[in-house]
């Protein structure tokens, strides 16, 4: 017992549960057997969350390059390639945790954010062929621009530790609703349409349809998002261990953790 509690961290991990009252004679649950949850934690990790958004600069560059294959064949069948790059997000300064909850045992919280509005802008090349009455080619190269107003993002997280001690996100599950979609695509068809009348009325029917293209293949990208979320989680969690998670319980942390700006996508040289 004595060799333990000379041990740094279990020592700092015992002070810092009884401080924050998951702790009553070294129990970890309630009652009912269910993990307590402490709003102090869950603020210190809203606080880490928004030091993030805040560090990676506004707007943030988030992919270079990428080519993208098309293949929807869910109710409109569309083929071809997108290529994408220098592509930005901005808006993720204003991003607000609207409630965070935490738990130290089982590690893990889940939280609620609010995004008055992202946009994201580019350039893109794309080659494709939409068919359903009749064979419709799509192409087209510029600059284009997306903007996503009023998105709630509800999250539940489980954390593992490494064998490092630094802290991993193991599960995550969310839940995403965005309110409206606007687009705006130059440069198609510009080939065929120098006054650019047919890359104005594309634009005016995908901005009647995508709100609902959305909710239509949100289910077929669920998957695809989940796995980004736990990217970018995870890059927020690399430089921390399970001591310096501690020591913010404590009291004796910052709640600033360095982050090295990334892209979430960079082509291989």
């Amino acid at each position: 017992y004595g060799i333990l509690l000379r041990n740094k961290l279990i020592w700092r991990t015992y002070k810092a549960l009884v401080g924050a009252g998951f702790a009553t004679s070294l129990s970890f649950a309630g009652q009912d057997a269910k993990p307590r949850e402490s709003n102090n934690l869950g603020e210190l990790i809203a606080q880490l969350i928004k030091n993030f958004t805040g560090s990676l600069g506004d707007p943030w560059e988030v992919i270079s390059e990428l080519s993208i294959p098309i293949e929807i064949t869910e109710r409109v069948y569309l083929n071809g390639t997108l290529n994408i790059s220098d592509v930005q997000i901005a808006g993720l300064t204003t991003l607000d945790i609207t409630d965070a909850k935490a738990a130290l045992l089982p590690l893990g919280g889940s939280f609620k954010t609010k995004l008055p509005e992202l946009v994201v802008s580019g350039n893109y090349a794309m080659d494709a062929l939409l068919t359903s009455l009749f064979p419709l080619p799509l192409h087209g190269a510029g600059p284009f621009s997306l903007r996503i107003s009023e998105t709630a993002l509800n999250t539940d997280i489980k954390l593992k530790l490494k064998t490092n001690l630094h802290l991993e996100v193991s599960e995550l599950a969310y839940e995403l609703d965005i309110y409206e979609f606007w687009i705006r695509l130059e440069g198609l068809f510009s080939d065929v349409d120098p006054g650019g009348e047919l890359n104005e009325a594309v634009n005016i029917v995908l901005n009647s349809y995508l709100t609902i293209l959305f909710n239509m293949f949100e289910s077929s990208l669920h998957d695809d998002v989940n796995t980004l979320l736990v990217y970018v989680a995870n890059t927020v969690l690399a430089n921390m261990t399970l001591a310096d998670l501690i020591d913010l319980i404590g009291g004796g942390g910052s709640p600033k953790v360095p982050v090295t700006p990334f892209q979430l996508y960079k082509p291989e040289i």
